[in-house]
């Protein structure tokens, strides 16, 4: 677990941590160029990460002062993915790609204890599914953009 959660913050630094070959013959090749995530990407993933960590503190520990992040109507556990959809509708020269998904995926990191540990009952259920609905809208617009840029 402790391995795990290493890699997850490495990972959120945009760093890579000695990943193996893969088993698809490809190895290191890809067939689209990978791009490295920017500035912006690295922190909120960090971000993420690091309310994360802040959710599976609170989840063992059962604090009651940070119970402010499970409010019914808190939006803090949406920081990241507002950051990211910020991002993605300010700087619309940026692709839509592994990079861009993957921070995206991982901006719903801080639900993750929630979900694992059992605070199920914990989790703000309005914000999480405006979130859901919101990362889903705009993937699914960017990619749509990106495909009408490649067609022209």
């Amino acid at each position: 677990m402790i391995r795990f959660l290493l890699r997850c913050m490495v990972w959120s630094l945009g760093l890579h941590w000695g990943s193996s070959e893969a088993s698809s013959g490809f190895g290191e090749s890809h067939l689209i160029p990978q791009r490295e995530r920017n500035g912006f990407e690295r922190i909120v993933t960090a971000l993420s990460s690091a309310l994360l960590l802040l959710s599976a503190v609170n989840v063992f520990m059962e604090y009651e002062s940070w119970a402010f992040l499970y409010a019914r109507d808190s939006v803090f556990l949406t920081i990241p993915a507002l950051l990211w959809a910020g991002q993605r509708v300010a700087r619309p020269s940026l692709p839509m790609d592994r990079e861009a998904i993957a921070v995206g995926l991982w901006s719903f990191g801080p639900y993750i204890p929630l979900f694992l540990l059992g605070g199920v009952n914990l989790i703000p259920l309005i914000p999480l599914v405006w979130q859901l609905g919101g990362v889903f809208l705009l993937v699914v617009i960017t990619m749509i953009r990106d495909i009408s840029r490649e067609r022209s």
